[in-house]
């Protein structure tokens, strides 16, 4: 296959030259071998389609009312230790110091260190270890972002520091954040990282990171400044939305106001939150469209389409599809909610149809999000070992770590086969769930709201078929 000018990819084949000197090409997202499936593609889409499906049926009869979901949330039980210090100021400052260290060892290796990617710490750390890792983090562990935001503890600390000088009078906003903008700097800043992240050839460049990581700093550092923490959160900064979103899913929930730890039944976080603004509707057809046209890239398809279109660089069109199918995404999604409300027999707003189903797409993000990644932080995620020792790629070796050399056996692509087939059928089946109990909230009766998930349900078939379709491609090509 053709690799495209992803930071990921550049990552990976530098890293594997470097480490082994190997001269056969590398298939995607570290698999150095092709997998034979035992059984046509199209028996395990056929498979993961009828589980999708049954499940509608199942829940359909189990679930009849918004209530029959339930609160199920029982504490968990910890041992005073270690979790007792969990939680406490020191382990708190401790964990928000290392993170401030991350964010300045980030800059400062990328501006200073070697600028081939795969001796520099910056490009590792930021595209496997942070991007990817948080998210996994996120979902299992529950929400640790807010805990370790390096801009929001920075900020944090210049508005103690700021305190100090003004008497302990706060610093307030210069700003009022405009009512009718919403969610919308959000939706513009993630377009732009999904960008970097999908085409920008300068994304794993150490100097071009240490710039983009500063821009960035200054746009966070900024936007709190003149509107407010919590509200430029809230509304500007992908990553807070995203990782809060992933530990909806998580199983655990963190109770700050009693300081107790949670089990819940996935996907239950959702049920407990407002219906979103168009804005953030907009934004999580944008996280779950760049994810799946990242996947596409490394398809056979896009590699006719760099051929077809060959008077054109690789940039232009990696953008124009950049553009292109997060367009489709929004046109098919809305064209799917007129159908709900056709079938649903009300006369909802189409606006608000859409906003109350978001987030049962989140599922599939998060599944697509472990099934397309889990490769990239197993197998090139083990470059951060060496680097650790050595994170301006200068000679170093603080840990004795320096000559790790990658394990390519860390996961073959058979068990991240298995593995992907698992999590988009179970993302998928978690879909469904999360999708039924929000239309017994909006329909007036049961049957309407039964019939409002036809077109859901098939909506998420046919995204179940695509996404293993567009996974099995780097493996079985």
């Amino acid at each position: 296959m053709i690799f495209n000018n992803k930071p990921r990819v550049l990552i990976l084949t530098a890293g594997l030259v470097a480490f082994f000197s190997i001269t056969s090409t590398a298939h995607a997202h570290g698999f150095g071998e092709r997998y034979d499936l035992p059984m046509p593609l199209l028996y395990f889409i056929i498979g993961a389609v009828v589980a999708v499906g049954l499940s509608f049926l199942l829940v359909g009869v189990f679930v009849t009312s918004e209530t029959s979901a339930g609160n199920f949330r029982y504490e968990v039980k910890l041992p005073k230790w270690p979790m007792g210090y969990i939680g406490t100021r020191s382990a708190n400052w401790l964990v928000k110091s290392f993170s401030v260290f991350l964010l300045a060892l980030i800059i400062l290796t990328a501006l200073f260190g070697s600028n081939k990617p795969i001796y520099n710490f910056a490009p590792t750390f930021i595209w496997i270890i942070w991007w990817v890792g948080i998210g996994f983090v996120s979902a299992v562990f529950g929400n640790v972002w807010p805990l370790i935001n390096p801009w929001k503890i920075t900020f944090e600390i210049a508005e103690t520091v700021s305190k100090l000088f003004r008497r302990g009078r706060e610093v307030k906003p210069f700003l009022r954040y405009p009512s009718d903008l919403h969610g919308w700097p959000v939706v513009i800043i993630f377009a732009v990282f999904a960008w970097i992240e999908n085409v920008y050839w300068g994304a794993a460049i150490p100097r071009h990171l240490a710039i983009l990581v500063i821009i960035y700093s200054l746009v966070q550092w900024g936007g709190m400044l003149c509107f407010g923490k919590q509200i430029w959160l809230k509304n500007a900064d992908p990553f807070t939305l995203i990782f809060r979103f992933f530990s909806k899913l998580s199983v655990f929930e963190i109770d700050d106001s009693h300081g107790k730890v949670l089990i819940r039944p996935p996907g239950w976080g959702f049920f407990t939150s407002s219906k979103p603004h168009v804005s953030i509707m907009i934004f999580v057809l944008i996280l779950l469209s760049t994810v799946t046209f990242d996947g596409i890239k490394e398809t056979p398809f896009w590699n006719d389409i760099y051929t077809s279109l060959s008077h054109l660089s690789y940039t232009q069109i990696d953008t124009l599809g950049l553009i292109v199918v997060p367009t489709i995404f929004v046109s098919i999604y809305f064209l799917f909610c007129l159908s709900i409300r056709y079938f649903s027999r009300e006369n909802t707003n189409l606006i608000s149809i859409g906003a109350t189903f978001a987030f049962s797409l989140l599922p599939i993000a998060l599944a697509y999000h472990f099934a397309h990644y889990l490769s990239l932080l197993l197998i090139p995620g083990q470059a951060i070992i060496p680097l650790l020792s050595d994170p301006f790629g200068i000679g170093w070796n603080l840990f004795g770590s320096a000559d790790y050399q990658i394990k390519l056996n860390a996961i073959n692509a058979k068990a991240a086969w298995f593995f992907s087939v698992s999590v988009i059928v179970i993302g998928h089946v978690l879909a469904v769930y999360i999708s039924h109990v929000f239309a017994l909230k909006m329909f007036k009766s049961h049957d309407n709201a039964i019939r409002s998930q036809y077109p859901m349900l098939l909506l998420m078939l046919i995204y179940t078929a695509i996404s293993l379709w567009i996974l099995s491609m780097p493996i079985v090509e």
